[in-house]
């Protein structure tokens, strides 16, 4: 049985028997998507889309794009190095291997992660407290800004495993226009300075500059001043 989407760009083929994969022709659209077969269920070769939730009950294999604006929740897992899925709600599956996953919310992942690439404004949680084999990150990077809770990480088998805390995207944009800001804020310094002749700030020397202009220029140049003194918030 499919539960098709509200919309949909492209449409469900058939599910190969010896492999259990459906294979979607095209692309699927819609406010909330639901897969599920009887039996195994993976999904390889599309791009999905979906302004809800995503919901698979079987695994996403490579060459898979999603997008949601919802929750998305995968059964099985997501694997492939040409896989990509970003939410702006949460993510939930078994296991990540190979691919790539952004989430603004938490990600949990009932097994492991392996040479993924994760970044979630949210928490990240690897394993269950059920079991203890489980909740490894090997291979790969992880990020999230609520913290990442983690039973192992990293292999002396692989090459690199780096996981952190990171800025959440609406802190990351607010730093990033407070860096234009602060640069835009230099380069006023620096057209006051060359205006003023001045190559450092020295409040008696300003004063000087004041005392010696014209009374003409004494206006403008008394702004320039302040505009400067605002500027590097003496």
């Amino acid at each position: 049985q499919h539960r098709r989407p509200a919309r949909r760009a492209g449409k469900l083929g058939p599910v190969d028997e010896q492999t259990s994969t459906l294979r979607i022709n095209g692309d699927l659209e819609g406010e909330d998507v639901r897969l599920n077969v009887d039996g195994d269920l993976h999904i390889s070769g599309c791009v999905i889309r979906a302004q809800g939730s995503v919901i698979i009950d079987g695994a996403v294999d490579p060459g898979v794009s999603i997008t949601a604006h919802g929750d998305i929740r995968i059964a099985k897992s997501i694997s492939g190095e040409t896989t990509k899925v970003l939410t702006l709600g949460r993510l939930k599956c078994l296991f990540i291997r190979n691919s790539s996953v952004v989430a603004i919310g938490d990600i949990a992942i009932g097994n492991f992660l392996s040479n993924a690439k994760i970044k979630t404004g949210g928490a990240l949680a690897v394993g269950t407290p059920s079991d203890i084999k489980g909740g490894s990150i090997v291979g790969g990077e992880a990020f999230a800004t609520r913290g990442i809770e983690v039973r192992t990480v990293g292999l002396q088998s692989t090459d690199r495993t780096a996981i952190g805390l990171v800025p959440g995207p609406d802190l990351e944009a607010r730093l990033s226009k407070l860096r234009r800001n602060t640069g835009s804020c230099q380069t006023d310094i620096q057209r006051i300075f060359r205006t003023l002749g001045l190559r450092q700030l020295n409040k008696t020397r300003l004063a000087f500059i004041l005392e010696k202009a014209p009374p003409e220029k004494k206006k403008f140049i008394r702004s320039l001043m302040e505009k400067l003194l605002q500027l590097v918030d003496l």
